[in-house]
């Protein structure tokens, strides 16, 4: 089984936004946050129609762009404008990110590592989609019971809603940026604090996704399997591209 947004550890989105609206039990600092906030209806509804484009569980999505991640607890795990693409139309599946690849047909599960130059293939993948970001009422019933603050900013042609709590034992900071005229997602921030030393700020963790494209369609070109291996008779054979991979088969 194929978890859309499990790909996109990539995006991060649904595994992320679940973590960060989940309820967590309060640190001493956050005892000190305001209990009671009153939201502008007209800019949580603006968010829910930003939220709504990036909606993942329609029958076709698209969205491509960068990742950028800071892991304070390992340095090693830094990211810097890796570059995704996430395309998918009932059954088939296609995902890019770094050096991965991975599609999903009703024939076949390909996984590719260029790094390391191996293939694997096994049988066809159920795909499981998900919302990656909750509904409104969840948002705001979350929102309110862990006293996030919501700021409503404008840059230019781009607009940006940040949702922000410094003393939140998970996620200090969600902004979600956007095109302030026809409301298309530009970039979605994070900044988490580590779950092993939540005090240590040396620690903290952030996630950059910049959106180049996204949408409810997909690229039926991104199924095709031939640009990595085909079928010679009854046996896998590479592509030009992938010549020397080692190809593993489940």
């Amino acid at each position: 089984m194929i978890t859309m947004l499990g790909c996109v550890s990539l995006l991060a989105l649904g595994s992320l936004s679940k973590k960060i609206w989940s309820p967590v039990k309060k640190n001493v600092k956050a005892e000190q946050a305001v209990t009671s906030i009153v939201y502008d209806e007209k800019v949580l509804g603006k968010l829910k129609i930003v939220c709504n484009k990036l909606d993942m569980s329609g029958k076709e999505f698209f969205i491509s762009g960068s990742i950028s991640s800071d892991d304070g607890a390992d340095s090693i795990q830094k990211i810097v404008d890796a570059d995704y693409v996430l395309s998918r139309k009932d059954q088939n599946y296609y995902c890019r990110f770094g050096n991965t690849e991975t599609i999903n047909t009703p024939e076949m599960y390909l996984f590719v590592d260029h790094g390391i130059r191996k293939i694997m293939v096994s049988a066809s993948k159920r795909i499981t989609t998900s919302s990656n970001l909750p509904d409104l009422s969840s948002l705001v019933k979350n929102l309110r019971g862990e006293n996030y603050e919501v700021i409503d900013e404008v840059t230019g042609d781009t607009e940006h809603i940040s949702l922000v709590n410094e003393n939140h034992i998970t996620c200090m900071l969600y902004k979600l940026s956007f095109n302030a005229k026809n409301l298309r997602p530009e970039r979605i921030y994070l900044k988490l604090r580590d779950g092993q030393e939540p005090d240590n700020k040396l620690m903290n963790k952030t996630l950059e996704i910049k959106i180049k494209e996204c949408g409810q369609y997909s690229d039926d070109k991104k199924y095709n399997t031939n640009h990595i291996l085909k079928r010679n008779g009854s046996a896998w054979e590479t592509s030009p591209v992938c010549k020397g991979y080692e190809l593993i088969i489940l």
